[in-house]
């Protein structure tokens, strides 16, 4: 049970900063993909993050499914 809690946590935390990271608007963000709103949308400084959340959710899943 320790190893999920574990998994629980580090899901908890890469979420918050995955959202921190879209939410931003650096100059890193690159250009628009897909406009969600008049003021938000999916830009493609939003892909690595989105990509990276997946496979680290992806592993945690495995690890939990263990």
């Amino acid at each position: 049970m320790h190893n999920r809690g574990f998994i629980v946590l580090s899901m908890l935390a890469l979420t918050g900063f995955a959202l921190a990271l879209l939410a931003g608007h650096g100059p890193w963000s690159g250009p628009e993909l897909l406009s969600l709103s008049s003021s938000h949308g999916v830009n493609v400084g939003d892909l690595p993050v989105i990509a990276v959340w997946m496979i680290v959710a992806v592993a945690a899943w495995r690890q939990w499914r263990r």
